[in-house]
């Protein structure tokens, strides 16, 4: 016999004060077969070796961009190191620069 607790009475009462009750269903049954795990999915992990120039790791980027929004392409992690450089951001002015 499966028992349920009667909660007519409110959120106020207590999970002792209402004494439990059986049902006329089971909560659960047993499953027939064991179900298969869900397969975890996530983005592509990319590690570029050395060193890769900015020119070239921005137009990698662009064109991934562009095959994600296609349809064609999956999220990615792309750890990558370029040489130093110098970014003033959208707002900066030659009179900011130093």
């Amino acid at each position: 016999m499966t028992f349920g607790v009667d909660i007519s009475r409110g959120p106020e009462a207590g999970p002792h004060d209402t004494p439990a009750t059986p049902l006329a269903t089971p909560l659960a049954t047993p499953m027939a077969a064991p179900m298969a795990a869900p397969v975890a999915t996530g983005p592509e992990w990319r590690v570029a070796e050395g060193l890769t120039d900015y020119p070239s790791a921005l137009a990698e980027m662009r064109s991934h961009v562009a095959a994600i929004r296609a349809g064609e392409a999956g999220e990615r992690v792309w750890l990558v190191e370029h040489p130093p450089l110098y970014t003033a951001g959208t707002s900066s002015t030659p009179e900011g620069l130093v």
